[in-house]
């Protein structure tokens, strides 16, 4: 097993990092990966150019210790006007997406462990910096993960999305809770 990679560093996303993730790589070929993946290197700025004079939205990265422009991960949350209760609306957040490079899925951070003692990945570090950000905790978060991808789906059952609604593309699941 690989030694744990040291101290990562989580920030915002600063302007320089968008060229830098026109070549973020984090699809080991799976389609949900593919998707994830066009969706960081493509669309990620626009959808954050559009929808900052719309709506609280931020975009972190994890970066490598001592090199803050090496990108090990990235993901972006925003306020969600959908989350409802009983037909009532929630104060709550979107997790827009969070992806880790390739190389890196599955990988242990050298940080000190979680409540629950288990060894933090980069994806569960990456989870935590954006539960973190969010404006009202504990709050509704919502999140749209693709009914195959068994690694995410564990993910949010760990961090408290429980609740499963469907989604209306059916290869995903909307996935709600309330953190602790």
């Amino acid at each position: 097993m690989p030694d744990p990679i040291a101290e990562p560093q989580a920030r915002r996303l600063r302007p320089g990092d968008w060229q830098r993730l026109k070549s973020f790589a984090c699809s080991t070929g799976v389609w949900y990966e593919e998707d994830v993946e066009r969706f960081v290197r493509t669309r990620l700025r626009g959808h954050y150019e559009w929808r900052k004079s719309h709506t609280d939205i931020s975009v972190f990265v994890l970066a490598a210790a001592g090199d803050p422009w090496e990108i090990l991960a990235v993901g972006a949350h925003e306020l969600d006007p959908q989350i409802t209760a009983d037909g009532q609306p929630l104060e709550g957040s979107y997790l827009i997406v969070g992806a880790v490079r390739r190389d890196l899925q599955g990988r242990e951070v050298d940080v000190e462990p979680f409540e629950d003692g288990r060894p933090v990945s980069v994806g569960r570090l990456l989870m935590e910096t954006l539960i973190d950000d969010l404006p009202e905790r504990p709050g509704a978060v919502r999140a749209v993960v693709a009914r195959d991808n068994a690694r995410s789906l564990r993910l949010c059952e760990r961090i408290g999305l429980r609740e499963e609604r469907p989604d209306a593309d059916h290869r995903f699941v909307q996935r709600l809770g309330r953190l602790a």
